[in-house]
């Protein structure tokens, strides 16, 4: 039997156009078991669970939120 809450199970620092840290997580859905066979989809938010959605762009070191500012990855 599955959950459907979420968990973070990642996370990493960006830097803002106004050269703002913040932090993106990583969140999946919480399941009770986890099929070895199969992919779970992740997704990203800024700052929390219930953060604003952050999209990943053709860039792995570049992300954009909804509103079309972008973020970018600061390797740490």
């Amino acid at each position: 039997m599955a959950s459907n809450t979420e968990e973070i199970c990642g996370s990493f620092a960006v830097s803002t156009e106004q050269h703002e840290i913040k932090k993106v997580v990583v969140i999946q859905d919480a399941l009770s078991y986890y099929a070895k066979e199969k992919s779970y989809s992740k997704t990203f938010r800024l700052e929390s669970l219930d953060g604003v959605s952050v999209y990943r762009t053709e860039d792995p070191y570049i992300f954009r939120q909804d509103d079309g500012s972008l973020l970018k990855k600061i390797n740490r």
